[in-house]
């Protein structure tokens, strides 16, 4: 996905006041019934969103992608990572305590059943 690419060097080159827009035209990616490329593109924006827009991303927007985590938490790896990078790795994570510790608890009885 060549598109996927330039809107992520888009992102990554350029500072928003509103990350939100820029989000909002690829929202649909990470539909649970997209294809798992379409996800996986849609993760993919995510991280760039808040690799190089942090600054910039509001609370709400912060907590669609914490419930985009929600929403494909059998994804344990992808959805961790943007965990990781929604709190910061862990120092800003007040505002997403409850929502972490849910997702957090599922993978452990998800790794749990697996032994």
């Amino acid at each position: 996905l060549r598109f996927v690419d330039n809107y992520c060097t888009m992102i990554s080159q350029f500072r928003f006041d509103d990350p939100t827009r820029v989000w909002s035209v690829v929202s649909d990616f990470v539909d649970p019934m997209s294809s798992p490329q379409m996800i996986h593109a849609g993760f993919r924006i995510i991280e760039t969103i808040l690799t190089h827009q942090f600054s910039q991303c509001r609370i709400a927007l912060r907590a669609e992608f914490v419930s985009v985590s929600k929403i494909h938490k059998k994804d344990m790896m992808r959805s961790s990572k943007i965990l990781d990078l929604v709190t910061r790795n862990g120092r800003d994570l007040a505002p997403f305590e409850d929502d972490v510790t849910a997702l957090c608890s599922f993978w452990i009885e998800q790794t749990r059943q697996k032994l």
